[in-house]
């Protein structure tokens, strides 16, 4: 080899161990080489060397340019975010695309600790250990990162550990990829599931999902229970082989029809004495076919029971609604159609029961629309259970009726069960007897009016024949005159007590709140007495008959009172606004205003002075009217001068106390 070419490669060598960074040996080798070649030679061949490696340099400079553009478009046109870290986890390289995925810039993040973009540290720790564990490498690592607006998203990282020139770990780089619409998608999905299964588990319906060729995918816990599946392993169990022959038979057909057409089906079968209602609907996949079909079968064995024995009631029912006499109507309360009619409605009405079939109750009754729909609403809430109406007949009759109804359920529908019952001839009777007694009412209001009238005609001439009597028994008489005084006595109080016996005959009872006014003989006390001694009192009397006014003013006068004496109520009232008394003495029946007016009047007035009735009226009403006036005592014509006495010493004594 010749020596220059020899020195050139030497020179060669040395440059590109200058270039790679070997700066000590080439300072070492460069003096031999110039000593070897000569300084001239030498500097000739290093300046020429060093002029093609800047040449080899500018190249190798382009091609990393290109490297770097072609890496960077790689990466700007990439969905995934490259970063790379140093070993503390400082980010160093953040692609633009972090911007889109998390809301942060890449030159907000660059020099920040990258665990600060966790949700949870620890997961950048768990990172590191996998590569750690995993020859420094870890793919599709999901991770949980923080949004710049606080959101949380899920993300995929696959990373290895970077290594300098020095082939040493100087950090993390890899590539994050945006998994949150998969992540929540199969956190929906979970849901779903977790819903489904519950659905399907809480439900007493025997479920169960098979694939077009009946093998089973899927059964919930009824299903399990009912055929003591284990629901995980069903791949090799066939749903044919669950069943009969015959019901799998005819369950293969039903299942095979869906598959066809698309449309649900229902089917009832009896296996061991109970009875399923099964319902087969097809499932179709994504793309719209049928590739599955899910069965729920119910058991309805009690149910058919049930309906067996609604079927019996109803029958039932039917014998009794039709096989009667009573007239009976089943109607919509909501409509008033009639519904149903028995063969006795149909005799009643005079229409064929077809025809009252198709009719409402509105074509019946004289009611108009709106008060029959009240009372069939009224009856529907239970508030009223019968009421009376008037009815037409075919024959274009009005009969009057009493109409029973109650609400019935029949089939989830609220019915008017209703019994009709013609009281045309009773209501006829009834007002037959009211009006008689009205008029038995009238005649012995009449009766009673004009005995009352006579008792009380009657009884004030037998008040004044009585205290005339008294009088004259206090004077002085003849043996004779005396006995002739004494009968006289007695046969007015036998004309009292017939007078008595009449008014309560009359109201035709016996009634021991009437005062019994039998008059003893003049000579002879009361035996009650005249009470305790008053002292003397002055004493308004009212009282419009003059034999009466006498009597009465001489019976107090010789007591030792004051009597003045008015003749009717409005005098009475004067007389007390311009006098003062202890007493008054009011007759009820006086002319033009009465004691009762007279006595309500005063009350009215503010006067409290007591008040005694004194009236031929010899009724228990007639004391209450008294007292309902204000009065504050009752005496009843004829009375003696000691009853009268007594009467008036009960009421003050009363009063006092």
């Amino acid at each position: 080899m010749p020596g220059y070419i020899k020195v050139v490669l030497i020179y060669v060598l040395a440059a590109l161990i200058w270039v790679i960074g070997s700066d000590f040996i080439f300072l070492r080798i460069a003096p031999q080489l110039m000593e070897q070649v000569g300084p001239l030679k030498g500097a000739v061949f290093v300046v020429a060397t060093g002029l093609l490696l800047l040449l080899f340099l500018r190249r190798l400079e382009r091609r990393r340019q290109r490297v770097e553009i072609e890496l960077k478009a790689i990466l700007d046109g990439m969905s995934d975010v490259y970063y790379r870290t140093d070993l503390s986890g400082r980010l160093l390289t953040l692609s633009p695309q972090v911007e889109a995925f998390s809301g942060y810039r890449a030159e907000e993040l660059l020099g920040q600790d990258v665990s600060s973009l966790y949700v949870d540290p620890l997961q950048r720790i768990q990172l590191l250990e996998r590569m750690a564990a995993n020859e420094g490498r870890v793919v599709d690592f999901e991770v949980l990162l923080r949004c710049k607006d606080g959101r949380s998203l899920w993300a995929s990282t696959s990373s290895h550990f970077h290594r300098g020139a020095d082939g040493q770990v100087d950090g993390v780089e890899g590539l994050v990829r945006n998994i949150d619409g998969r992540k929540r998608a199969e956190t929906a999905a979970r849901e779903a599931n977790i819903l489904v299964e519950g659905l399907l588990n809480t439900s007493p319906d025997a479920t169960m999902l098979i694939d077009l060729k009946g093998r089973l995918l899927a059964v919930n816990k009824v299903m399990a229970l009912r055929f003591a599946l284990d629901s995980s392993n069903l791949s090799s169990i066939s749903v044919w082989e669950l069943f009969p022959a015959d019901v799998a038979e005819n369950r293969r057909k039903m299942v095979g029809q869906v598959i066809e057409d698309g449309q649900p089906r229902t089917m009832r079968d009896i296996r061991n004495g109970r009875y399923y209602d099964n319902s087969i609907y097809p499932v179709r996949n994504a793309q719209g076919r049928i590739d599955k079909v899910a069965v729920f079968s119910q058991d309805v064995t009690e149910q058919h029971k049930t309906e067996l024995e609604l079927l019996e009631r109803e029958e039932l029912y039917r014998a009794m609604f039709e096989n009667t006499a009573v007239v009976k109507l089943r109607t919509d309360p909501d409509t008033g159609q009639i519904i149903d009619a028995n063969k006795a409605a149909a005799q009643f009405y005079g229409w064929p029961q077809e025809r009252l079939r198709g009719m409402r109750v509105m074509d019946l009754n004289l009611w108009g629309p709106d008060r029959t729909s009240h009372e069939l609403d009224s009856v529907r809430k239970g508030n009223t259970t019968s009421f009376q109406a008037r009815h037409r007949l075919a024959s274009g009759q009005i009969r009057d009726v009493e109409v029973h109804s109650c609400p019935i359920r029949v089939r989830g529908k609220t019915f008017l069960h209703s019994i009709i019952i013609d009281v045309t001839e009773r209501l006829q009777a009834e007002r037959a007897l009211t009006d008689a007694k009205l008029q038995a009412e009238a005649s012995a209001r009449s009766e009673m009016a004009f005995i009352a009238r006579m008792s009380r005609e009657l009884r004030t001439p037998l008040n004044g024949i009585l205290g005339m009597t008294r009088l004259l028994s206090e004077s002085s008489l003849a043996v004779d005159q005396r006995e002739w005084l004494n009968s006289i006595g007695q046969c007015n109080g036998e004309l009292l007590t017939i007078l008595d016996e009449l008014m309560l005959f009359s109201q035709g009872r016996l009634d021991e709140d009437a005062p019994s006014r039998a008059a003893t003989p003049p000579e002879g006390a009361d035996s009650g007495g005249e009470g305790a001694p008053l002292p003397a009192m002055h004493i308004l009397l009212a009282e419009d008959n003059y034999i009466n006014q006498k009597v009465t003013e001489a019976i107090l006068t010789r007591r030792g009172h004051q009597v003045t004496t008015v003749g009717d109520g409005l005098e009475a009232v004067r007389a007390m606004e311009t006098g003062q008394f202890d007493l008054i003495l009011m007759d009820v029946q006086m002319p033009g205003r009465d004691g009762l007016w007279a006595a309500r009047t005063l009350r009215e007035q503010g006067h409290d002075t007591p008040i005694l009735a004194l009236t031929a009226q010899a009724m228990p009403r007639d004391a209450e009217l008294c007292l309902m006036a204000g009065m504050n005592g009752y005496i009843a014509k004829p009375f003696t001068a000691e009853r009268l006495m007594a009467e008036i010493a009960r009421l003050l004594t009363s009063l006092k106390g």
